[in-house]
């Protein structure tokens, strides 16, 4: 379905180069990554749906045990030093 977007200047420079370097479309970028966002996304009606802010540090804490500063704390160390996971950070 075509659709029309307003991207800031800067930002659409940024997105054409990411889309030359991956040898895509800008619109194949844009596709991808709305794709991503909204596949990863849970449901806000999910009793264990993490809090927003959990989202950007997806890349360390999907070790966590829960959602808690410290299970957040202890899963950023592991994915970031390769720590124990008992450990204080």
């Amino acid at each position: 379905m075509p659709a029309t977007i307003a991207i800031d200047d800067a930002l659409y420079a940024r997105l054409e180069g990411e889309a030359r370097r991956r040898g895509q479309s800008v619109p194949e970028l844009v596709t991808d990554a709305v794709r991503r966002v909204l596949d990863d996304e849970l449901p806000p009606s999910s009793p264990d749906s993490p809090p927003a802010w959990v989202g950007m540090l997806r890349r360390y804490a999907h070790n966590a045990t829960d959602h808690s500063l410290a299970a957040m704390r202890r899963s950023i160390a592991v994915g970031r030093f390769g720590g124990d996971p008992g450990a204080d950070p």
